[in-house]
This record gives structure tokens, sequence and C-alpha cells, in this order.
């Protein structure tokens, strides 16, 4: 999205904190496994999963919100386009021998 940089110093801190969090329960399930000679991907998985299924929610969401407002971009640029018979399409531009 590229806007995170955008976004409140607390809101910030606040995905900073969830990977920092994320972080720490896989390493703490990494040294649990480690002291007690089990080897177990799947479990490290999913701690890892578990925690980050917060910050996968708030990108689908934010993906779907994205979607909705690219799509009225989209209607409103065909409707100015039929409003003005504005064709700049590259077929039509090729046609009026103007090679993009």
């Amino acid at each position: 999205r590229g806007l995170e940089n955008h976004s409140s110093d607390s809101i910030t801190r606040k995905r900073l904190l969830e990977r920092a969090a994320g972080r720490r329960v896989v390493l703490k399930e990494q040294s649990t496994q480690r002291t007690s000679g089990v080897n177990d991907p799947l479990a490290i998985a999913s701690v890892s999963i578990l925690n980050s299924r917060l910050a996968k929610e708030r990108a689908a969401l934010n993906g779907e919100r994205d979607a909705e407002d690219a799509s009225h971009i989209q209607e409103g640029a065909i409707e100015f386009s039929s409003m003005t018979r504005c064709e700049t399409s590259p077929d039509v531009l090729r046609l009026q021998n103007l090679n993009i």
C-alpha cells in the first residue's frame, strides 16, 4: 500500500510492538523445543500464524478497500471519458498517427 509511513505515530508504534511480539513468541517456541530436545517446525509455524492473524486480517481489509476505491476511480474515469468524448486508447492514438 505504501501508506504505512504516513500513519500516526501511535499506529506505527502499535504495529512495531505487534511484530516484536510475534518474533518473541516464535523465539520462545524455538527455545522451548531446543531445551526439551524436540524439533517441531509445525508448532513454530502455528504460533507464528496465530500471532500474525491480526496483520493478515488488516491487510485483507485494506485490500478490499483499495479494490473498491480503484473501482470507483475507474468508473469515474469512464464516465468522464464518455462525457468529454476523450478517447486515448493506444489504438485510437495510432489511428491519429500519435505513437506513444
